[in-house]
């Protein structure tokens, strides 16, 4: 007998500003991602998503690449 209706709730909240600037100033202190997640009481793997979708590629003075999470890059991702 196939089920056609289910009790549980299958809904998620999207991440918002202020919880974006927290990953970025926490990630920037070199917290976990699982500590940032008990702090913002969300999943890790939200986190880890969150920090791969607002990482930027940038060279610094020495023409070297390197990566940086930015809050507002998250965001506009998200917009777009």
């Amino acid at each position: 007998m196939t089920q056609t209706k289910n009790s549980t709730m299958s809904g998620y909240q999207q991440l918002q500003p202020e919880e974006r600037g927290m990953i970025q100033t926490l990630s920037r202190q070199n917290v976990t991602v699982r500590e940032i997640a008990r702090e913002l009481h969300r999943s890790p793997s939200t986190i880890s998503r969150e920090l791969h979708r607002g990482t930027v590629k940038q060279r610094d003075t020495n023409y070297l690449f390197f990566t940086n999470y930015y809050a507002d890059a998250g965001q506009a991702v998200y917009e777009k």
